[in-house]
């Protein structure tokens, strides 16, 4: 049952995690503003254009286009009812958040916004962080977000749940809140603002568990004749793990998200005097693994001639995000290789003036046909034709890697004269 449409909400921060959430609201059926201090941002918004892969994100924004308001004026969010700060919080190469573009934003809202709005917290933070905040607290929230890059609308428009912190959980949440949650039809949770800002870092602490764990068996599955993908089929089925469960290896910790709150609980047990080797363990796999294609290259011997073709920049499908990519890391350390430059999204000329031995391409097909070793280190949905092409002759004797397992066409598998991937033996 949908309560009460006529609440007026403004969002501030229009970045992936503010755009997303927007845009949700909006699909449900709400008249929202978003402000933004990139006036250049504003008016791309106005015309529908953004630099986002999120699917479906464009779409549906033009779809609800007549319910939204975009905006560089923070007075045009004085009506709202409900405040979200919504940018996400960028992540420092060290894995330190950087909250500066955050404080900003509070400073604009607490001068400009009348202090018996609601405001809410979507914004990535430590805890402590919302309590500090010179806000009526009975009117001040913080509410978990859980969105995953590729999957963002699906999750904020039909979440499993809303998790939200008060400076008190025994009280009674805004009444304006709670009629715009409940038009999400999911459980509701409360709790405290620490509670709820670690319960944030908690979730992406047990998916860093679990894919540290997932990478690890998947190495020994590599020096055994075992089979991971076997496993995991059968892990899946148990009911103490679950169908949805983080069981596919990977590179290590990519993205800024799950690094951050890494970063954060660590920096929170050094600040509480308590031990905290785990986390460094983490820190320690992670980068273990994403030197897993690097090792292997390192032992082919390629001719003078010989090239790569590195398909797939961003550091996960459906982004534009490259921080802390598998193709990153291996441009700094293969510098003197001749390499071809392919994503489906990403501008890959920014990184030829990294070296002059780097080629952007268009053309995937003749990257492969023109190189020794193919990396396809992003599973996009394009990536998928491979198994298609009519020629599949220019596989022959090539050394593919296949971490996440593209390549479903034995033909060309059997072509090659390695084909890699992650948690099946393979040996060069």
């Amino acid at each position: 049952m949908i309560r009460n449409l006529k609440i007026k909400i403004g969002f501030v921060g229009l970045s992936h995690l503010g755009l997303t959430y927007l845009t949700a609201a909006a699909e449900k059926g709400f008249k929202v503003s978003g402000f933004d201090i990139n006036r250049s941002k504003i008016n791309n918004l106005k015309n529908t254009e953004m630099d986002l892969a999120e699917p479906n994100l464009k779409s549906l924004i033009k779809k609800n286009f007549k319910k939204i308001t975009f905006t560089s004026d923070i007075e045009d969010l004085k009506k709202s009812d409900l405040i979200f700060l919504s940018q996400d919080v960028p992540v420092l190469n060290s894995g330190k958040s950087d909250y500066s573009i955050i404080h900003k934003y509070i400073n604009l809202i607490k001068k400009n916004i009348k202090k018996n709005t609601v405001l809410i917290i979507l914004s990535q933070v430590s805890p402590s962080f919302t309590r500090s905040i010179n806000w009526n607290k009975s009117k001040l929230f913080y509410q978990v977000e859980t969105l995953v890059f590729g999957n963002a609308l699906e999750r904020a428009i039909h979440p499993e749940r809303i998790i939200i912190g008060q400076h008190d959980k025994l009280i009674k949440t805004n009444a304006k809140l709670i009629n715009f949650y409940k038009n999400f039809n999911c459980p509701i949770i409360k709790m405290n603002y620490e509670s709820a800002e670690l319960c944030k870092i908690s979730i992406n602490l047990f998916l860093i568990s679990s894919l540290t764990f997932a990478n690890k068996l998947s190495e020994i599955c590599e020096n055994l004749n075992a089979n991971w993908t076997d496993i995991v089929s059968a892990l899946r089925l148990d009911k103490r793990i679950g169908t949805y469960s983080y069981l596919n290896p990977g590179f290590g910790l990519s993205g800024g998200n799950l690094i951050r709150d890494l970063f954060s609980i660590k920096q929170l047990s050094k600040q509480k005097k308590i031990e905290s080797s785990l986390f460094d363990n983490f820190f320690f796999y992670s980068n273990y693994f994403k030197r897993w294609c690097l090792k292997k290259i390192q032992k082919i011997k390629l001719k003078k001639n010989d090239s790569i073709c590195m398909l797939g920049i961003s550091y996960k499908e459906n982004t534009l995000s490259t921080k802390n990519s598998q193709a990153l890391y291996l441009l700094k350390h293969l510098k003197e290789k001749k390499i071809f430059l392919h994503d489906p999204y990403v501008d890959t000329g920014i990184f030829c003036k990294i070296s002059k031995n780097y080629y952007q391409t268009n053309d995937f097909y003749l990257s492969i046909k023109n190189s020794k070793i193919i990396l396809i280190l992003v599973p996009w949905n394009s990536y998928k034709k491979i198994n298609s092409l009519k020629n599949i002759s220019i596989f022959k004797n090539k050394i593919i890697f296949d971490p996440f397992k593209i390549i479903t066409n034995s033909k060309i598998i059997n072509l090659a004269e390695f084909y890699l991937t992650l948690g099946t033996r393979n040996e060069i």
